[in-house]
């Protein structure tokens, strides 16, 4: 089916689209006053300024307030009111991340998370399917945090119904990605009014005019007049544009809005995907690629989104085949995009960059790009030196492109304050690296049973476990000590500046007795352990044939702890050094385990 394109693009101004705000809304308001049609380029110009859009034209804006970042806080010993704040604040992030590309909605009804189990049941009736409805969208983070504005949490169920009950094929898979669900949302709505709309694309195209006009002006509302010039009566009267936008007779006239400004927005992006050149797209794509602003985002997540198989296959039964080279060459700018990041991933700029690319590839759910875009990698490093923070829909995206990437030893997320929540969305792929350095990442025990699920794959491979200055209690170290009976490559084992203290010590320590644990190197300085837990971390060590070094430093251990640890140098033949400075020892008790290291030779003991 073809159809001579709504959207018209006008080339000479593209290179010109951020020279002149000022300039551009001036030519927004010129436009329409002579009643113009908006291009392509001053749609996109003023989507990526805009502010929260206008209800009406006499309405007062609905600004939304933004969250200020809470300061990173770098102190160890923080407090469990600290930790709350901590909770609290990922929350947030979460639920503002999503958000970002629906800023402008209503969000007076905030759910909670039973007040959404109860929206479920309601909504699904039955509730087994409310159940599995329900654990999906939890296990999706996009998906959740929609799901706690209720208007949001309609179109959520909406779209998944189907999936969760005896009819779906057993193949079929539900949507993860928010492209995904509005593809869906957008084509049941069409089923719904199936036989009122005759020409399904020439329709769409219109309704995607009308979407970005409403961005261009700002607003998501239009006059009577607006849209009886763009659509028939029939299709104005339709099930679908009912559902689509909401008409209101009021004292000041006619009015029609669009319900859900997610649609809105998506919508928009639909138009420009279907009926503009792939040039064209191409540069616009790359004047939004350098812009920070959350509707660049949204554009760009809804555009790579419909490169989706999965996505492409629902719409294609009301658009027919979507534009293969448009996909192409969206494809391949962002597999090129993605191999630049990881190449400077020393730029501070390009790594931040790669991680909003490796968000759109997660949207696209092509397996096959992200293997290819990814390539032979060795080392990535977001933390380190100069760390970005990472969200966990940051975490999402970086573990889908190392899902289906094999060669990555060394993954860095060093005080990139990725939480329990980005832990867990990293949990597919924390296995596959040999080397995983998650210091200073506010981890709690919580955190602690993820890493166990990693160790405890059959295809772990890692070597090296950090965890230097996380909340690790007692508790995390029983944890680990399970996976550490089991796990049968971890030989280095980092748990310093943490809040072990003598009962995860204890815990920790006894699984080195065991014949499967292949630790060589445990560090538990600064973790409050002191005289009580001496002897039983002597005696474990003893027990330990592979253990090669033993850090204690940094906690309170006096010279009653002088003879086990005298004990464990001469007993454990194995064992090349130990670390027993910046304790409580005397004078004379460091001399006794300064003169130990003389009775074995290629032993060093640092007191």
């Amino acid at each position: 089916m073809c159809c001579r394109p709504l959207i018209k693009v006008r080339p000479e101004l593209i290179a010109d689209l951020w020279k002149d705000r000022i300039q551009k809304k001036n030519d927004i308001a010129a436009a329409k006053e002579n009643s113009m049609n908006f291009d392509l380029c001053l749609y996109l110009s003023s989507t990526m300024l805009r502010p929260a859009p206008v209800d009406a034209p006499n309405a007062t804006s609905s600004h939304s307030t933004k969250t200020e970042d809470m300061k990173h806080d770098e102190r160890r010993g923080t407090s469990e009111v600290k930790q709350d704040t901590d909770l609290d604040l990922q929350r947030t992030e979460e639920l503002q991340e999503t958000n970002s590309t629906f800023k402008h909605e209503n969000q007076k009804s905030k759910l909670s998370d039973l007040e959404q189990q109860e929206y479920f049941r309601q909504f699904f009736a039955n509730e087994e399917t409310a159940g599995k409805a329900f654990n999906h969208v939890e296990q999706n983070i996009n998906l959740h945090s929609l799901c706690e504005n209720v208007s949001y949490c309609a179109i959520v169920c909406a779209s998944l119904g189907h999936y969760f009950t005896q009819k779906c094929p057993r193949d079929a898979k539900p949507p993860v990605t928010i492209t995904h669900l509005l593809s869906i949302y957008l084509c049941n709505t069409f089923r719904r009014a199936s036989g009122q709309i005759k020409d399904h694309l020439h329709f769409l195209l219109k309704l995607c005019e009308l979407a970005y006009e409403g961005n261009s002006m700002e607003t998501s509302t239009f006059d009577d007049l607006s849209c009886r010039q763009k659509f028939q009566q029939h299709e104005l009267q339709s099930l679908f544009l009912a559902e689509i936008i909401k008409k209101d007779n009021s004292s000041a006239g006619i009015t029609h809005k669009f319900v859900h400004q997610p649609v809105q927005d998506f919508l928009a992006a639909v138009g420009l995907f279907l009926a503009t050149g792939p040039d064209d797209l191409i540069k616009l794509v790359e004047t939004h690629y350098s812009q920070k602003e959350e509707s660049s985002v949204t554009f760009l997540r809804f555009l790579f989104g419909l490169c989706s198989p999965v996505s492409s296959l629902i719409m294609e039964e009301y658009t027919g085949l979507f534009p293969g080279e448009t996909i192409c060459r969206l494809t391949e700018f962002l597999k090129s995009r993605v191999q630049v990041g990881i190449q400077n991933m020393n730029n501070e700029l390009r790594k931040v960059e790669l991680l909003g690319t490796l968000c759109y590839l997660y949207e696209t759910q092509n397996q096959e790009l992200a293997s290819v875009a990814i390539g032979s990698v060795k080392q990535l490093a977001f933390g380190g030196w100069r760390p970005v923070r990472l969200t966990p829909i940051n975490c999402t995206g970086i573990a889908f492109g190392l899902q289906f990437c094999h060669t990555v030893e060394d993954l860095n997320l060093n005080k990139c304050n990725i939480g329990d929540g980005g832990l867990h969305r990293l949990l597919p792929v924390l296995h596959k690296c040999k080397v995983l350095r998650l210091n200073e990442n506010k981890l709690s025990d919580m955190s602690s049973k993820e890493i166990v699920g990693a160790l405890t794959q059959g295809d772990c491979q890692i070597r090296t476990l950090e965890l230097w200055d996380n909340h690790l209690t007692h508790v995390g170290a029983e944890h680990l000590a399970s996976a550490l009976r089991m796990n049968q490559s971890l030989q280095v084992l980092v748990l310093s500046h943490n809040r072990l203290e003598d009962s995860g010590a204890r815990k920790l320590t006894a699984a080195l007795r065991d014949p499967g644990c292949k630790i060589k190197i445990l560090r538990l300085d600064c973790n409050g352990l002191t005289d009580a837990c001496a002897d039983d971390i002597a005696c474990s060590a003893c027990g330990s044939w592979s253990l090669m070094g033993l850090d204690l430093d940094r906690n309170y251990f006096t010279d009653k702890s002088i003879a086990p640890f005298v004990r464990l140098v001469k007993t454990s033949t194995g064992l090349k050094w130990i670390r027993l400075a910046d304790n409580s020892f005397t004078t004379f008790g460091k001399r006794q385990l300064g003169s130990v290291q003389q009775t074995r030779e290629r032993l060093e003991v640092w007191v």
